[in-house]
């Protein structure tokens, strides 16, 4: 008797895991076939939005040349430019969405472009950094996140009460809690800025390889 259970108990396992790596096959087949729809529009799309970037971060390179980080400041001139070429790839990124190009970016690149876009327009006439705190729950054991809440003044105080570090995580029991700093906008010569603009524009490049190269999709 015990025989049969015990055989029973081990099919059904058996059968549990040919289904998950049915499943998996089955979306990564459908990841394959995302990847490669998107890949034929690599010269209409990809390419485009990666020359835009790389124009961007060399506009900021010569805007870092002239920045005075302790008292936040460069010459107007240099601020102009960068202004410039800011909204130049605001222009041109609006264009692309504007003609449903949109469509055929990856739902990870079109969110971060998006996000980053934003980010440099609210930071042109900045004054003051401005920022959120993202909060994340998981549950141990699991990849699944069950809540996101934000607040943009609560990093100021956090910063000001005891400069703690711009991520932390906590466990309670069976949940874990991840919480991370996150700037809206930022003055452009400011250390905020600098990091993330310096960051998006790495995702950002990388997530276009991802399509272009087939590299491995960015954290």
């Amino acid at each position: 008797m015990l025989g049969i259970v015990a055989a029973v108990i081990g099919n059904y396992f058996v059968a549990r895991a040919k289904v998950r790596e049915a499943e998996m096959l089955y979306r990564q087949k459908l990841a394959d076939s995302y990847l490669a729809t998107a890949r034929e529009y690599t010269h209409e799309i990809y390419v485009p939005l990666s020359v835009m970037l790389s124009a961007l971060a060399d506009a900021y390179l010569a805007l870092r040349e002239h920045i005075d980080f302790e008292t936040a400041t460069a010459p107007e001139e240099e601020r102009a430019s960068f202004r410039e070429s800011s909204e130049q790839f605001i222009a041109d990124t609006a264009a692309l969405t504007a003609r449903g190009a949109d469509a055929f970016m990856t739902t990870d690149l079109e969110a971060r472009l998006r996000d980053f876009t934003h980010v440099l327009r609210s930071s042109q006439e900045a004054k003051d950094t401005v920022t959120k705190v993202v909060i994340q729950s998981f549950l141990l054991g699991s990849n699944s996140t069950s809540a996101t809440t934000t607040s943009t003044f609560l990093p100021t105080v956090v910063v000001a009460a005891g400069r703690v570090a711009s991520s932390m995580s906590i466990a309670l029991g069976s949940l874990k809690f991840d919480a991370h700093t996150e700037t809206l906008a930022a003055p452009t010569t400011s250390r905020a800025f600098e990091e993330r603009f310096n960051r998006d524009i790495l995702v950002l490049k990388a997530s276009i390889k991802l399509v272009t190269l087939g590299a491995k999709e960015p954290a």
